[in-house]
């Protein structure tokens, strides 16, 4: 497993292009727009639930700010444009009741960012992994440990996924605030080397680590004292 430099923005400039792509957690489009200025998939598939004050993700992180269905009309003004077009198409709902609508082997990559306790990330696990080909990716959103925060089981969920599919590589972790995981279906496949390849060669100030170092990953807000926050990864003792 390689940390990169590189963000979950800029990542998105390795992964296929033109491709068939879903974002599993859309909130208010932030994400959802930049993979398809940095990505152009040929088609985008945007999930989330939206829900409403009862909603389970809404309940979990209690959430503030502008409600969900204000957001949800939010997104489809938004992609109002690229869904006439036929390249958004929008599904309010969760991925375990939207997902299995998809043909199998479907999606060349899937972004994973929905409601991160373990049942639930494991829930959007199971239910993307045959939508995607073959040589396909299974992208995530914070691979972190918060021991003082509750509903937290990213990690945990993903290193047990990897563990029931040997032949899958957990091939990168971004190096952020928030980390991001990419995982390789086919790590021999000429997708799966080529990702490898780009992304080493676009920054090449990697650190490669165990798999079974993961489990151990924290990190902490480092103050340089140029007036910004830095973010340091530390692998704590078990």
């Amino acid at each position: 497993m390689i940390i990169t430099p590189l963000n979950r923005a800029n990542l998105l400039r390795y992964l296929p292009k033109q491709g068939v792509v879903a974002e599993i957690g859309v909130d208010n489009g932030g994400y959802s727009r930049r993979i398809i200025e940095m990505n152009a998939p040929k088609k985008l598939h945007l999930v989330d639930p939206w829900g409403d004050a009862s909603d389970e993700y809404v309940q979990t992180y209690k959430l503030r700010g502008k409600p969900m269905q204000e957001r949800f009309e939010a997104v489809t003004e938004q992609f109002k444009d690229a869904t006439a077009q036929g390249t958004v198409e929008i599904h309010r709902g969760y991925s375990y009741d939207i997902v299995p609508t998809f043909p199998e082997a479907y999606f060349d990559w899937v972004f994973v960012d929905g409601m991160h306790t373990y049942d639930a990330v494991c829930k959007d696990l199971a239910a993307i992994d045959g939508k995607v080909k073959e040589d396909g990716f299974i992208v995530g959103h914070d691979f972190q440990n918060l021991p003082g925060r509750s509903g937290f089981g990213v990690i945990p969920a993903v290193l047990e996924f990897m563990a029931a599919r040997p032949n899958y590589e957990l091939m990168f972790i971004t190096h952020e605030p928030a980390p991001s995981y990419v995982i390789a279906k086919s790590p021999a496949s000429s997708r799966a080397l080529a990702l490898k390849q780009a992304v080493i060669t676009a920054n090449t100030r990697v650190i490669e680590i165990p798999i079974t170092a993961a489990s151990r990953l924290h990190h902490r807000w480092f103050d340089a004292g140029d007036g910004k926050k830095h973010v340091v990864f530390r692998f704590e003792t078990p």
